[in-house]
């Protein structure tokens, strides 16, 4: 993809010392940039990021060729005009600069592998992606139009075993999303797959030639590609796909958070003294360690956490907690026991008192003892589902 100096200005987030001059060219010509090593010759439709420091006094400069300067130059004599230039705050880093600028890049080559992905030129599905892309979207859904490509692309019906994948890079990106998606259709062409939000979007059916050893390798194959997956739990009709993409995307979005709460808890390690350092490197070989396997996040391992979420947007855990569990929790307070302790784990071993004593290394008497006292306090019997639930729910809201 190629670009010009306006709409990489517009979209740098720098601080801009001059505006580009009105003469500034908007031909979409300028590949990548590359950074000014003392080139006597500026040569056409070229991208230079330099400190305006660097440039010499005199300097040659092909027709189009385009600066992005850190610092105004010191009256830098050109042997003709160079209207592309762009002058940035000289504290600007260059390197911070030029990531910024690849990135602009990246978002446009992005960009335009998703426009051919859509246009059907190297996408047999690209109606079949358009239409559910528009679903998600909008969640307006032509059934007619999407019911003739399932069955004359896929041979599919609108009826089936579903799923939504929800991929998502992982750490540095092998290939742009629209060039990974491509050649993800190309080796699984049973499956639809878009670009949506800066993830890649894969609705797969357990269907004929597609049986669940190619699922696993779809699985294995984005792992290996260094993607994070986000999968839905199954449905039956093609067109609850836009409630499915959800789920998929919550899973996702679960699991990272999961995932970035690990790595915070994770003990840090004691940095070795120099001399330690110097021993250990004299010992042993250096290893280099495997970048660890994406993890693939199940929705059904997260809907505990979601109905949760959803329970708490407007009251806290507190106002929606079981009777039972106040009246123990007062008790406690007050006589300083443990109730609440002994009844969550006689609750989370399935009311196996036997269990409950071994877990908490007390003789089966009291335990039984202690769930006497529990009923009384709580004023329950310990054997209604609904009493049970919020008690287990209850649990699972005030430890989040």
């Amino acid at each position: 993809m190629k670009l010009s100096l306006p709409v990489i200005a517009e979209k740098l987030d720098f601080a801009v010392l001059s505006k580009l001059p009105e003469g500034a060219s908007k031909e979409l010509r300028l590949s990548r940039p590359v950074f000014y090593t003392d080139e006597k010759v500026l040569k056409a439709d070229t991208l230079y990021i330099c400190k305006g420091l660097s440039l010499p006094a005199k300097i040659s400069a092909e027709d189009g060729c385009a600066l992005i300067c850190i610092g105004f130059p010191e009256k830098t004599a050109s042997d003709r005009a160079i209207n592309d230039i762009l002058v940035l705050d000289k504290d600007v880093d260059i390197f911070k600069l030029g990531n910024a600028v690849n990135k602009i890049f990246d978002f446009y080559d992005n960009l335009e592998e998703e426009q051919k992905l859509l246009s059907g030129e190297l996408n047999p599905t690209a109606v079949l992606a358009g239409l559910l892309k528009k679903s998600i979207e909008t969640g307006a859904l032509d059934r007619r139009s999407l019911d003739s490509e399932l069955k004359q692309v896929l041979g599919w019906s609108n009826t089936g075993d579903f799923k939504v994948l929800l991929a998502r890079a992982s750490g540095q990106k092998k290939a742009s999303l629209g060039a990974f998606c491509r050649s993800l259709i190309n080796e699984y062409p049973e499956i639809i797959a878009f670009v949506y939000q800066q993830s890649i979007v894969i609705v797969t059916n357990l269907y004929r030639k597609f049986k669940e050893e190619n699922y696993q390798k779809l699985l294995q194959f984005l792992q290996e590609n260094n993607y994070r997956i986000g999968v839905s739990n199954g449905f039956t009709s093609v067109y609850d796909t836009r409630k499915f993409y959800r789920q998929a995307r919550i899973a996702l979005d679960f699991g990272v958070t999961k995932e970035a709460e690990k790595v915070d808890a994770a003990p840090q390690q004691p940095e070795d003294s120099a001399e330690e350092q110097k021993d250990s490197t004299e010992e042993l070989p250096e290893i280099s360690e495997a970048a660890p396997i994406p993890e693939i996040f199940y929705f059904s391992n997260f809907a505990l956490s979601y109905i949760l979420d959803k329970a708490t947007e407007e009251f806290d855990q507190h106002e929606l907690s079981s009777p039972i569990y106040l009246r123990l929790e007062k008790y406690d307070k007050e006589y300083n026991t443990d109730y609440l302790k002994t009844l969550k784990v006689y609750l989370f071993n399935n009311q196996n008192a036997v269990q409950t004593a071994k877990d908490l290394y007390i003789h089966r008497a009291t335990i039984i003892y202690r769930i006497k006292r529990i009923c009384e306090i709580g004023q329950t019997e310990l054997t209604d589902p609904q009493e049970l639930l919020h008690l287990y729910l209850t649990f699972q809201l005030l430890e989040r």
